[in-house]
């Protein structure tokens, strides 16, 4: 075994959250965060070069604008393409253009290789509304799958994108909370995915139905990774699953085929595992019985930053353990052949390489093509193919990981002395090395003739026309894309073993031996500070408050004149009017004895992962007078207490985020404090107790028990709402859920089907939905359910068929068009760009079939200067205009539009 480490291969100190093999098994690719910023990027790595000790490695670099975490190689074309997802809950599909000779971008790796690598967007997968986490290609080509922290797994068709197949989400019987792992069925019958609602659920590919789901493994299992992500073993027959729980220990559990039995696990991590991976193909290895076995290999990786490698169905006990092989979590591992590569959030990769007297040798294609006849009777699609030696097995990545290379671990004693000799020979100084002779170069590829001189042309009308030249040069398209390479001439190859600052590396296979003075010493890893935002100034918010208190204490009564005051009925007494104002709308909740809250939107700067709550807390344990308070710790997720504090009273609701937790006392006191280190921020009297809390980013918002909403942005400071809603409730009228948007959008619903949010424009509650309207009921749906949004969440509730059948074509009609012009202007009202453009185009069409011209000209005026839309009205406005030619009654309309001239008086709409 050898264990490579190079320092070269990271994204700027960025996490790296992804890694993958080229199936040809020449280049690496790796995504995750660049830098310690919120950008995101995708590298690929010419392992030829890095294994030769050159320094230009880096074949390309494209650069994202928000974080991706998961990045995946397509299997069946040998590469020609790659997916990737992350923050910004797309997916994207890139293709490999060929080679440039190009100095690379602004801001890109220093280690771009001269002859770099060019892909092309050439699909961009919209359908999740929140981060991807991770997704997958299937082994045969036929689907891409990806998964979201909005609880769906979307299949795509792969041999016609952007078409989408399917989506696997609550109503179809999928998962309630976020799919953090997803995985494909070598045999191309099943797909997994796995959940944070502690749930593994096993889908047919052909009509996608849920056949089990499993749940006992992971029911004490905590929540806190970012991935679970499982794989299959390369025949099918077993699931290796990480989160898996056993007596109270994170184990990963195997699931047999054969039905979906859970009778044993893999032992030994000391915290949650993370990923697991399979090796591509089976192995045979004589045992020390002298019997030729069948085995497959999985590598799992944890969150104690260890890695483990097993064989199975032999269990007893791992391949290898690698103790500390990070300064962080594993978070993706990746095969080709027997070299296995594993990533970890500090940012960096390390490799590792495996002879076939330690794992066994594996199969080649028409073996496992024999064994799948065997098994199932048929012959998947990957190994129908010819026998490729530069696949996904052991010949594609033996000739390059075989290179003599000094940044590895050397697990032969034989070797490392005979190294050890030749560096006391070559060298004058025991703390000297050399770089190592470069290989000879294979003279590169002849790029494609270009001109160097722009041409002067002229057209048949006489213009002259300029000809521009192509400052890079292309050259064809070959096999090897890393022909050409320049050594490091002035940098020596670092190799580490251990320093003072990092915990040593343990392995089973590896017996202690005392380290030299001439082993050479890995320089730290830089740890990722974290940064956070000033906070709130307290002084200026305090007399904010105070002031506004005031002015709530003593309300301003209207001017009455004496010549008016016999027609006015008395001013009511300020006691009457104090105890109308204090009057409770809703319920208080009651004070539990425990409290416990998990922090949502977590990220890598905060650790605390649950905020507990004790009411019944004694202050003076030591001494026979009871002080009783509320004990809040914040703990991470292995339940290590990482900061106390206490507050007087008893809390009653509480709410937490990566960044602020806030903790309400049944005396109506609201306490602010920092998640990461449990520092009180604010503490603000409010007019109630407080019965309903959310946290959105920077945006908190709060309903007291007399019917008021507060909203405020918590790093700016500014308090955004402060409004009643005692206008609203009427009668047994009361609050069933309340919202809070990504853009500081308070929602709150009602019992009696109603919506509201706050317009802060008009300064009123505006009416967002209402599911026992009766105009709704008499009118046709306009809002579908599959629409990804707020609106489409709110609408939820199925239409009286029956009571549509019972109404007039004339009434339906009108019905429906009142409907979508309500629609329009709640998209409107929740800033929703996506949800308003989709019922605009329905609304256009609606009015075309039914000959409504005039309604259709204001509409487009409306569209082309709404502010909502920004330069996106331009191309809405065209496709708008496009709807209109399918009737001729609307070419008066179209034309004024195409010409750009418009009447006036519409213009002067809402101007």
């Amino acid at each position: 075994m050898k264990l490579r480490y190079y320092p070269t291969v990271s994204h700027h100190e960025g996490a790296i959250y992804s890694v993958d093999f080229h199936p040809g098994g020449e280049k690496l690719i790796t995504c995750g965060q660049r830098g310690r910023k919120g950008d995101g990027t995708v590298m690929v790595w010419s392992l030829k070069n890095l294994y030769g000790g050159f320094q230009r490695i880096v074949l390309a670099e494209i650069m994202h604008q928000k974080i991706l975490n998961c990045v995946r190689w397509s299997k069946i074309d040998n590469g020609q393409y790659f997916a990737c997802g992350g923050d910004d809950a797309e997916v994207f599909v890139y293709h490999y253009e060929g080679r440039i000779k190009s100095g690379g971008t602004l801001g890109a790796s220093p280690y771009l290789c001269t002859e770099n690598e060019r892909y092309k967007c050439v699909h961009r997968l919209i359908g999740h509304s929140m981060d991807v986490l991770h997704l997958e290609w299937s082994h045969d080509g036929r689907f891409l799958a990806s998964s979201s922290v909005d609880g769906t797994v979307i299949i795509w068709d792969a041999t016609n994108l952007p078409t989408k197949l399917v989506v696997l989400d609550e109503k179809r019987g999928g998962h309630t909370e976020s799919v953090k792992g997803i995985s494909f069925d070598p045999v191309g019958k099943f797909f997994l995915s796995q959940s944070a609602d502690k749930t593994l659920k096993v889908w047919t590919a052909d009509d996608w139905k849920c056949v089990t789901t499993v749940k006992k493994p992971f029911e004490g299992s905590g929540t806190s990774t970012m991935f679970l992500r499982q794989d299959w073993s390369p025949d099918g027959s077993y699931i290796v699953a990480p989160g898996a729980t056993n007596n109270g220990g994170p184990t990963s559990q195997i699931i047999g085929r054969n039905g979906w039995t859970v009778e044993r696990d893999l032992v030994g991590h000391r915290k949650t595992v993370t990923c697991v991976r399979a090796c591509p193909k089976l192995l045979k290895y004589t045992d020390h019985k002298g019997k030729l076995r069948t085995v497959s290999c999985f590598a799992v990786g944890s969150s104690d930053k260890g890695l483990s490698v097993w064989s199975i169905p032999s269990v007893s006990r791992p391949i290898v353990v690698l103790s500390n092989l990070f300064k962080h979590s594993i978070m993706d591992l990746a095969w080709s052949g027997t070299q296995l590569a594993a990533c970890s959030m500090d940012g960096t990769v390390r490799l590792v390489d495996f002879k076939a007297k330690e794992l066994g040798h594996m199969f080649s294609n028409a073996e496992m093509g024999k064994e799948f006849q065997r098994m199932y009777k048929t012959v998947p699609r990957q190994y129908v193919l010819t026998d490729v030696t530069n696949g996904n097995g052991c010949n594609g990545s033996a000739k390059i990981s075989d290179q003599r290379d000094t940044h590895g671990i050397i697990d032969s004693p034989d070797m490392v002395i005979a190294q050890r000799a030749e560096k006391r020979v070559a060298e004058p100084e025991p703390m000297a090395i050399l770089p190592k002779e470069p290989e000879k170069q294979v003279p590169p590829a002849q790029p494609v003739n270009q001109p160097t001189t722009q041409q002067n042309l002229k057209t048949k009308s006489g213009k002259k026309k300029v000809k521009p030249v192509f400052i890079g040069s292309f050259t064809e398209n070959e096999p090897d894309p890393t022909k050409v390479a320049t050594p490091a001439k002035a940098s020596a190859p670092v190799t580490i073993l251990a320093d003072e600052g990092s915990p040593i590396l343990k392995t089973s296979t590896v017996k202690k031996r005392k380290i030299d003075d001439d082993d050479d010493k890995e320089r730290p890893v830089k740890r990722v500070k974290k940064h956070e935002k000033e906070l709130v100034d307290s002084s200026k918010v305090s007399s904010m408050v105070s002031a506004m208190l005031q002015l709530a204490a003593k309300p301003k009564l209207p001017h009455i004149s004496d010549s008016e005051t016999k027609k006015l009925r008395p001013v009511p007494s300020s006691s009457t009017q104090e105890v109308k104002q204090n009057s409770h709308k809703f319920q208080i909740p009651l004070v539990k004895a425990q409290l416990s809250f998990k922090v949502h939107q977590m990220d890598s700067f905060c650790q605390v992962s649950t905020v507990n709550v004790n009411n019944n807390y004694n202050l003076f344990q030591e001494s026979e007078n009871k002080q009783i308070a509320a004990r809040v710790v914040g703990v991470d997720s292995d339940s290590k207490h990482l900061w106390t504090l206490y507050i007087p009273g008893s809390v009653s609701i509480i709410e937490a985020s990566n960044r602020f937790t806030i903790v309400s006392t049944s005396d109506g006191i609201l306490h602010i404090i920092s998640t990461t280190t449990g520092r009180t921020l604010r503490e603000w009297l409010l007019d109630g107790a407080v019965v309903a809390m959310r946290l959105n980013k920077n945006f908190a918002l709060v309903v007291t028990a007399v019917g008021t909403v507060w909203l405020w942005d918590l790093t700016k400071p500014a308090l955004l709402l402060c409004q009643s809603m005692s206008n609203i409730l009427s009668g047994d009228v009361t609050m069933s859920h309340v919202r809070l948007t990504n853009n500081g959008m308070p929602i709150v619903e009602f019992t009696n089907g109603k919506s509201f949010t706050f317009s802060s424009e008009f300064r009123v509650w505006t009416l967002l939905a209402d599911n026992n309207s009766s105009v709704l009921k008499a009118a046709f749906p306009v809002v579908p359910p599959s629409l990804d949004g707020v609106l489409s969440e709110l609408c939820v509730k199925s239409i009286d068929r029956t009571r549509i059948a019972k109404v007039s074509s004339d009434v339906c009609l009108q019905a429906t068009e009142t409907e979508f012009e309500r629609a329009l202007q709640a998209a409107e009202s929740l800033q929703s760009v996506n949800e308003y453009c989709n019922l605009a185009e329905r609304y256009v069409h609606h009015l075309v079939a039914n000959g409504k011209t005039e309604k259709s000209r204001e509409f487009l005026c409306e569209v082309r200067s709404s502010s909502l839309l920004g330069k996106r009205s331009q191309s809405m406005l065209k496709t708008l205009i496009s709807i209109l030619e399918r009737n001729p009654e609307f070419d008066t309309v179209r034309r004024s539009f195409s010409n750009g001239g418009i009447t006036k008086a519409f213009d002067l709409i809402w101007s």
